[in-house]
């Protein structure tokens, strides 16, 4: 007899899931933002960082919100 998991633990586990890569991806970002700004000397290199580590941000925004309708389909199809 399978266990079925509570709605509480699904959307935690979601929200870990979906909050903790997006912050790391969103503080790095920010991170390289901010060093294009201060940096004048490297413009070229920190504006690569920082467009790179957007376009990283944002795939993964989109990849997650993907996996998480897919996850909240599947609970509440349940």
């Amino acid at each position: 007899m399978p266990m079925e998991a509570s709605p509480i633990i699904v959307g935690v586990l979601i929200g870990i899931a979906v909050g903790f890569p997006g912050g790391v991806l969103y503080a790095s970002a920010r991170r390289a933002w901010t060093d294009l700004s201060g940096a004048r000397k490297a413009i070229p290199v920190a504006r690569r960082i920082a467009f790179t580590r957007t376009r990283e941000a944002l795939i993964l925004g989109v990849l997650l919100a993907i996996a998480t309708g897919v996850a909240i389909g599947l609970a509440r199809h349940r």
